[in-house]
């Protein structure tokens, strides 16, 4: 697992308990903690990812769907669609209230 991640995941990694850093779930956890991944960067994520040239649609639907789940996991849904729209309507209020704030030239 240690090959697919990033610099910046393997230098935190490295600080992680050597018998707990085999299970992939512990990993996870630990790594999304350190990192302090907000569900607002999850949904900035969602909306502004692209297709890479070299994946193909299902690879990009899967990564999309994968970036979806973690901004859901973040928000604490538990499977409700009730809480699930509130929170992407709620951020999508508070994304419109922040372009309104900007300074503009």
């Amino acid at each position: 697992m240690r090959q697919h991640l990033n610099e910046r995941a393997k230098n935190l990694l490295s600080r992680c308990d050597p018998y707990k850093a085999h299970d992939y779930k512990v990993v996870k956890k630990f790594l999304l903690q350190e990192m302090q991944l907000t569900p607002s960067v999850y949904l900035d994520k969602v909306n502004s990812v692209s297709k890479d040239s070299n994946e193909t649609y299902h690879q990009f639907g899967h990564r999309l769907t994968s970036l979806f789940e973690y901004y859901a996991e973040s928000r604490k849904v538990s499977n409700s669609y009730d809480r699930l729209m509130h929170f992407v309507i709620y951020d999508r209020i508070k994304s419109s209230a922040a372009d309104g704030l900007a300074v503009k030239n």
